[in-house]
């Protein structure tokens, strides 16, 4: 049971109230601005309550932990996109049980919330990553193709099985399974861009491996559509539906930013030094975005070239 720790939202006479972990990344910040402008309410869960509230301002609610959150509050609908980011230290035995308790952990206690509640939120929206299909090759995939045995498919397909339970209290419920966003101010493309902009790109692997990927302002309009509309329901795939080869992702990089391209790292070195988790940088998926095309989603950026230059500008 709630206990009401923190003082707790009225019901608001206009909007809808939408709980959202994950809040202060890079894809809450930018899915609570939309949120707001349209006159909906935010709650924000946050290990560091004080931190967040600095930097999401004074119109989002924040709690400090699920207990905060009263049974009788009023919730249309959950995003949960907490999780340490899986790129980054080599996946030990104790990171993987970090990644993995990362995102099932608090999946477990979004469940149990819905659960206590008097009046349980219509939808639960939950993060996945393409990574749910594991290295495929030229193979074109999409939300009917199974996981792998392998680490990156585990942690997706256990982090989607946790938040499907919650169907079994009548919610619906969405799993987005996200590829490479592309942003100027978050995600992996200022990462990527960096060495480009010092004459230091490299391309990592043979450079044929697929690369599925996103526009921020796309992802966060299917996240809406995904909130407002009951047929986004399942598995959806958030990627736009021209991947690209990564070669062809780094030439037009170049392009955007006006620098060449010519270094090769091998992927026998990367997979040397990062063991299995290499697999994010030198294989990949060529993933289809199936359900979204079927259910009438427009993507504003269907293909790399238009996206990095909205993103950059005009080569």
């Amino acid at each position: 049971m709630g206990n009401g720790t923190s003082a707790w939202l009225p019901r608001p006479s206009a909007g809808r109230t939408w709980l959202i972990t994950g809040a202060t990344g890079f894809i809450g910040s930018h899915l609570i601005k939309p949120l707001l402008r349209r006159g909906d309410h935010v709650v924000a869960l946050a290990r560091r309550p004080e931190r967040a509230r600095r930097q999401l301002g004074a119109r989002v609610h924040v709690v400090a932990s699920l207990a905060d959150i009263p049974d009788e509050a009023s919730l249309d609908g959950i995003v949960n996109l907490a999780g340490e980011p899986i790129l980054g230290r080599p996946w030990t035995a104790a990171r993987r049980r970090r990644l993995l308790a990362s995102r099932i952990d608090i999946t477990r206690g979004i469940v149990g919330l819905c659960n206590r509640l008097h009046t349980r939120p219509a939808v639960l929206v939950n993060g996945s990553a393409v990574g749910y299909y594991g290295v495929r090759g030229d193979e074109p995939v999409d939300e009917s193709d199974p996981a792998q045995a392998m680490f990156q498919s585990r942690l997706c397909s256990e982090w989607e099985a946790t938040a499907f339970a919650a169907a079994t209290t009548g919610m619906r419920v969405t799993c987005i399974r996200i590829g490479v966003v592309l942003s100027r101010d978050g995600g992996a493309l200022p990462r990527l861009a960096r060495p480009v902009r010092w004459y230091a790109g490299a391309i990592l692997g043979s450079g044929h491996h697929w690369l599925s990927w996103i526009h921020i302002d796309d992802l966060i309009r299917l996240l809406l559509q995904t909130l407002d509309n009951g047929r986004y329901s399942g598995a959806i795939n958030g990627t736009a539906p021209e991947p690209v080869r990564y070669d062809e992702f780094y030439r037009l990089l170049g392009r955007a930013l006006h620098r060449p391209i010519w270094m090769r790292v091998p992927a026998a070195i990367v997979r040397a030094g990062l063991g299995e988790m290499s697999q994010l940088l030198v294989e990949g998926q060529r993933v289809i975005p199936r359900r979204a095309q079927e259910l009438g989603f427009e993507f504003r950026y269907d293909t790399a070239a238009r996206a990095l230059k909205a993103i950059y500008g005009a080569a």
